[in-house]
């Protein structure tokens, strides 16, 4: 295994997507909302916006827009604050798609919630979207065990987004608070439970569609952080490409030295005969006492991006930083 550090931080120049504590309406609060922005809008490379993204049915402090997944021409948003048949914030997600209601509309095709949900589920807290599947967290479900559900498009008739699978993890708790879905593979976070003295190391669950059966997804592996330690909060940010074998894993609490809640990050790659390691440990070499990095990750063109919102830049505290590593 190797640890890799970082030189600077590295600009972001990612979109901004959601607005969770927007009041759009004028009569309610913080309901939230999402922003499409499109690169060639307004000119070559503008990332202008094309469209603002609503609940049809919204409610006070609803948090849509607390996760959101874009694939292609469509777009899921989480709100896993809403209360839908009135059960409180058991939490929904709304499938928007590009041309629905016209030419780049972008309208709502489908609302999504949980078949089994109740109160205080917090469906909808994680969002992933891939090749015309779904991937939902609701990491409150079933008294804090958690829950992910999947949804395929055309299941129970074209273009239905109809139920394809639950999943959970057993005892271990808060399963669900990070999804990240790419292809036939899914990464869900919950927290290790199993032992005492290992309550919120984190665990990252891996499950793989079986081939031709839709509403299959066996478990393939369970990954730790090799020098994981109580409250690292392993696992709260997702970077896959299953193509390539490759997984970031955030651990934006996890103590650096002396440092406490520096953060880091872990790379985790998958062999041939499909078994994943631990092979690199991600470390900014400026980094401080609560940068917090690994609380998003992303793996981009090679490299492997994590942030740390806590970073303190040019004397701006908690200014934030995007840290780049790997690649060339």
């Amino acid at each position: 295994m190797s640890i890799w550090s970082t030189r600077s931080p590295s600009a972001s120049t990612v979109p901004s997507w959601s607005a969770r504590v927007d009041s759009s309406n004028g009569l309610l609060d913080q309901e939230g909302s999402a922003y499409i922005f499109s690169r060639n809008q307004g000119g070559t490379n503008q990332w202008g916006q094309v469209k603002k993204l609503v609940e049809p049915d919204p409610e006070d402090y609803d948090d849509f827009g607390v996760s959101v997944a874009v694939d292609g021409g469509t777009v899921v948003v989480g709100a896993s604050l809403h209360s839908p048949g009135g059960a409180t914030s058991a939490g929904a997600a709304y499938v928007f798609s590009a041309n629905q209601g016209g030419t780049n509309q972008w309208g709502m095709v489908k609302e999504l919630s949980a078949a089994d949900g109740a109160a205080f589920d917090f469906y909808g807290f994680s969002v992933s979207l891939s090749g015309g599947v779904i991937a939902v967290g609701a990491y409150d479900h079933n008294n804090g065990l958690g829950a992910a559900y999947l949804y395929g498009i055309n299941q129970g008739g074209t273009k239905q987004w109809g139920a394809l699978a639950e999943l959970n993890a057993g005892s271990e708790e808060i399963f669900g608070i990070a999804v990240n879905l790419q292809g036939t593979t899914l990464a869900v976070t919950s927290s290790t439970v199993e032992t005492e003295g290992s309550a919120y190391l984190g665990t990252v669950h891996l499950y793989t569609q079986t081939s031709g059966q839709p509403t299959q997804w066996p478990e393939s592996a369970r990954l730790t952080a090799a020098d994981g330690a109580v409250n690292d909060s392993f696992g709260s940010a997702l970077g896959l490409d299953a193509a390539n074998g490759v997984l970031v894993v955030g651990a934006p609490f996890h103590t650096v030295g002396s440092n406490t809640n520096q953060g880091c990050a872990y790379v985790f790659t998958r062999n041939s005969g499909g078994t994943w390691t631990q092979t690199a440990q991600l470390i900014a070499t400026s980094g401080a006492r609560d940068d917090d990095l690994g609380s998003s990750a992303a793996t981009v063109s090679g490299q492997w991006l994590t942030g740390a919102p806590g970073s303190t830049i040019n004397n701006h505290y908690a200014q934030g930083a995007v840290y780049a590593f790997g690649g060339s």
